[in-house]
This record gives structure tokens, C-alpha cells and sequence, in this order.
């Protein structure tokens, strides 16, 4: 902690990226492990939403086990690539931070699949996992998580590999 603090990134960088993780459901238990990545990657970025992704893909291992069944299974609903890199170029920043501006009748469309795949989930009594690209992974998470709090959403860095992903469909604009 004393290298990390108050060198590298103040205590309440360090506090708002811990608020990051526990407001999505992460556990902070691992605090050496994430201060340590904090340290690594703090000559990098002092964006605290950043360093939460980068701590993130750190602990893909507890991600992941979050999530999957006793057959290392994880199901998914995935993004459509076209649509995702439509997502990543309507990200734009303010001073405020950043944020996913679509094109309204693209976010509806975007919003009601989310919503057909959520109730596919309760069906199957599984948690709602979305997978997407870490360039992707918060501001799909932020623009989902008003209408959709129970949305978890993973990038591919965080996954593990011994877990067998299982897609039951993929977002796309075409509706």
C-alpha cells in the first residue's frame, strides 16, 4: 500500500476503483492482488474506471466461477461484431467521464433483445451473463445495467480458459 499510495494514485483513486468492483458485484476479498495490479498499472492510466478493468481481467478466475455451472459451462449472450464496433464509435467522452451514445432506435432494439435473452435466462434458472470485448465491457455494462441491473457482463479477457462457453444468442442490430 505504501508504494501504491500516495506515489502512484491517491487513496481516493484507489477507493472509487474498489466502488468500481463491489457496485458490479465483485468481491474485494484478494486486496493484495488487486492493490498489485493497481501498482502495475498505474504508470499507465490514473482513469479509475481503467484500472477497474484491468484489476477485472486479474481476477478472471473468480469471475468466471461466478458464473458457470458444475459442468465448467458458462452461458453466454454475445454481441454481434458489426454491432459492437458501432457501440465502441458512438462511445463518447466528456468531462464528466465517458459514455455509450447510440442511436436511439439502435439502443431500443439493442434493449428489448437484452430483455428476450434475460427472460431466457430466468427460464433456464441461470445468471444473465453477456460476453463482449473489453473495449466494450463497461459501457455496455453502464447502458444496460438502469433497465437490466441483473446483467452481469464479461469481457473475453476475463473468462478463463477451461470454461466451455455456451452462446444462447447473439444482439444484433438487424433486430
Amino acid at each position: 500500500v505504501r508504494e501504491l499510495v500516495p506515489d502512484m494514485l491517491s487513496l481516493g483513486q484507489v477507493h472509487k476503483v474498489l466502488q468500481t468492483l463491489v457496485k458490479e458485484r465483485v468481491s474485494i476479498r484478494d486486496l493484495s492482488t488487486i492493490l498489485e495490479k493497481l501498482a502495475d498499472y498505474a504508470h499507465v492510466s490514473r482513469d479509475t474506471n481503467l484500472l477497474a478493468e484491468y484489476v477485472r481481467q486479474t481476477l478472471s478466475r473468480q469471475l468466471s466461477r461466478q458464473f458457470m455451472d458444475k459442468d465448467d459451462t458458462l452461458t453466454v449472450f454475445t454481441i454481434d461484431p458489426r454491432l459492437e464496433e458501432t457501440m465502441i464509435n458512438s462511445v463518447h467522452q466528456s468531462e464528466y467521464g465517458s459514455f455509450l451514445a447510440l442511436d436511439p432506435q439502435v439502443g431500443e432494439q439493442v434493449l428489448s433483445q437484452v430483455g428476450e435473452y434475460m427472460s431466457s435466462f430466468a427460464r433456464m434458472e441461470k445468471a444473465s451473463v453477456s460476453l463482449c470485448s473489453p473495449r466494450l465491457r463497461s459501457h455496455f455494462k453502464k447502458f444496460t445495467e438502469r433497465n437490466y441491473p441483473g446483467l452481469a457482463v464479461l469481457s473475453y479477457n476475463e473468462v478463463i480458459p477451461q470454461v466451455k462457453v455456451q452462446s444462447i444468442g447473439v444482439v444484433s442490430s438487424d433486430g
